[in-house]
């Protein structure tokens, strides 16, 4: 029977090698893009990554994702020609192909508001992994630390009380209007009803006239100005004189040829 110490240091080395070899990879964070202390819930930020120390060629599948604390859920998207959700199918995200033992890279990622590892606002964690070929990952980086402002609260719903600018249906009460009649503006028109009665005046006084001695009708009255026409009554007395005066004139003559 052969000795088994030869088999026993080659495995012993194999695993040695193996242990060697997947210590050296460093897969790390190195910084955010523009180093922001903050971003909005719905803003993509540009994550700054590199490998060392890789056997390659190597092919990896990287996503990111934030975490609030230590133990609570991961979420986020990951940037592939569309937007993954963390959880979704390894080959969905960033692919890299390494063919030197040491690159560096940009994932862009982004918050997922709508998963429950999402508290609202307040500081988080993030990490990137890396996926070989099983939907498990192969490696992760190391954390770091950021702050996610939470959307906004939604607005109150309007109250059904009149807002500004808006006429109130029930009517106001108008101003009374002022019975005296201000320097310089038009006399309001008379009512219907005083016009009435001063016709009713006009009427009455032009069917009962005044009498007026030694005429049968009473004397000429003008219409038009309601008061007599003693230019008629002057014409009237002087032609009277005239042809009384002649008739006298005519009698006396012919007395004196008798």
């Amino acid at each position: 029977m052969k000795p088994a110490w030869p088999v026993f240091l080659g495995l012993i080395f194999n695993l040695y090698w193996a242990s060697s070899v997947l210590a050296a990879i460093e897969f790390k964070i190195d910084g955010i893009e523009n180093n922001p202390s903050e971003i909005n819930y719905d803003q993509s930020i540009e994550v700054l990554y590199s490998f060392s120390g890789v056997s390659f060629p190597k092919t990896y599948y990287l996503a990111g994702a934030f975490q609030k604390e230590a133990g609570s859920n991961y979420f986020g998207y990951t940037w592939n020609n569309n937007w993954y959700k963390y959880g979704d199918e390894f080959t969905n995200f960033y692919k890299i192909e390494i063919k030197e033992s040491s690159i560096s890279g940009k994932l862009k990622i982004k918050p997922d508001v709508d998963s429950s590892g999402f508290k609202g606002r307040g500081d988080y964690q993030l990490k990137l992994f890396r996926y070989c070929n099983s939907q498990n990952s192969c490696g992760d980086t190391n954390f770091i630390g950021i702050k996610i402002v939470a959307p906004p609260s939604p607005s109150p719903e309007a109250s059904p009380s009149t807002s500004l600018g808006v006429m109130d249906p029930s009517p106001s009460p108008s101003p009374s209007v002022s019975p005296s009649t201000p320097l310089g503006t038009a006399s309001p028109s008379p009512q219907p009803s005083k016009i009435a009665r001063v016709k009713d005046i006009v009427l009455l006084r032009l069917e009962t006239p005044e009498p007026v001695l030694g005429t049968a009708s009473g004397q000429p009255f003008d219409s038009a100005r309601g008061k007599p026409d003693w230019q008629l009554i002057i014409m009237l007395l002087l032609t009277g004189t005239g042809l009384l005066l002649s008739t006298a004139f005519i009698m006396i003559r012919l007395w004196r040829k008798n």
